[in-house]
């Protein structure tokens, strides 16, 4: 696994955004009985994640997210579209099956990683994954 390794950057990492993922909206929303967030409805959701992204995220930061991160290919687009970071890297999760087919939707991050990740900020190591490890 290749090493990547940044110096003095503002690092931010963020998992499981689930853009435009209607189960996991809220009650008024979801057919799931629990393990849904606690939204009125699905752009309530959309909206909030994508302002609190950009709220703190600059432009120049960079960006790992963690997997899962939206629901159906149409909705990658639009929602990367909407972050401003230009620096976004993915690990892929199991929800993402849309970016791990498409040349199309890889080509709208930095770098996309199959199962993770090993990075060094400032000779600190991170191991970066969507799924859990361990250990």
């Amino acid at each position: 696994m290749q090493t990547l390794k940044f110096t003095d950057q503002n690092i931010f990492f963020t998992a499981d955004t689930h853009y435009h993922h209607s189960n996991i909206v809220g009650t008024s929303v979801s057919k799931w009985k629990q393990g849904y967030r606690n939204f009125e409805t699905i752009e309530q959701m959309n909206d909030t994640l994508v302002n609190n992204i950009n709220e703190r995220v600059s432009e120049n930061d960079i960006l790992f997210h963690l997997g899962d991160f939206a629901w159906g290919d149409r909705n990658v687009e639009w929602f990367r579209n909407r972050i401003n970071c230009k620096n976004l890297y993915i690990a892929l999760g199991n929800h993402d099956k849309e970016i791990r087919k498409r040349a199309k939707l890889q080509s709208m991050f930095t770098k996309v990683f199959e199962f993770g990740a090993e990075i060094l900020v400032n000779d600190i190591r991170f191991v970066l994954c969507h799924y859990a490890m361990r250990t």
